[in-house]
């Protein structure tokens, strides 16, 4: 019975962390909203979804531990291997939110430089040249401020991702 017990502690205990691993990676949005504005939620920065990673793992070690009476006798060797198998899972759950928060950067920094392509070429012409300047880098500032603020949130934890977003746009208003 101590074989099925300890499986049974494992598995609850690991439905859990992936539960609230599949939850992180939904993004901001909570789980069940059905809105059609919630069907594109951009993926947490890297440290709001490591905290949670780790406030997962915390919740599934609880659980296995509580499943198995809190007898360490029972749980503490075991538990070594659930740790393993945990940190295995997040590894994978990181990659998988590092490359969402690449693509959400990328996309970004692509729509906001199209949005100001658009906006640079509606500009009704023959303009004088500082006329022409200032309107274009008006348009370009708009940009650069939608995307900044569009972006804001990874500023800290993806800090060179972020930098090399606002780079592409300057780039491409140039």
């Amino acid at each position: 019975w101590e074989g099925q017990l300890l499986s049974q502690a494992r598995t609850a205990a690991v439905e859990r962390h992936a539960a609230a691993g599949e939850e992180a990676l939904q993004g901001s949005c909570g789980a069940g909203n059905t809105s059609p504005a919630a069907s594109h939620h951009p993926p947490l920065p890297p440290d709001v979804f490591l905290g949670r990673l780790l406030a997962a793992r915390a919740e599934a070690e609880d659980l296995f531990r509580d499943s198995l009476f809190g007898l360490e006798q029972l749980w503490a060797g075991p538990l070594v291997d659930l740790r393993r198998e945990l940190a295995a899972r997040e590894a994978k759950d990181t990659e998988l939110n590092t490359a969402a928060v690449d693509r959400e950067l990328n996309d970004a920094a692509e729509e906001a430089a199209v949005e100001a392509e658009r906006l640079i070429e509606s500009i009704p012409l023959p303009l004088p040249s500082g006329e022409l300047a200032r309107s274009t880098g008006a348009h370009a500032a708009a940009a650069a401020d939608a995307l900044s603020r569009r972006i804001a949130r990874y500023a800290a934890s993806a800090a060179p991702r972020h930098a090399r977003a606002v780079r592409r746009l300057k780039t491409a208003c140039a």
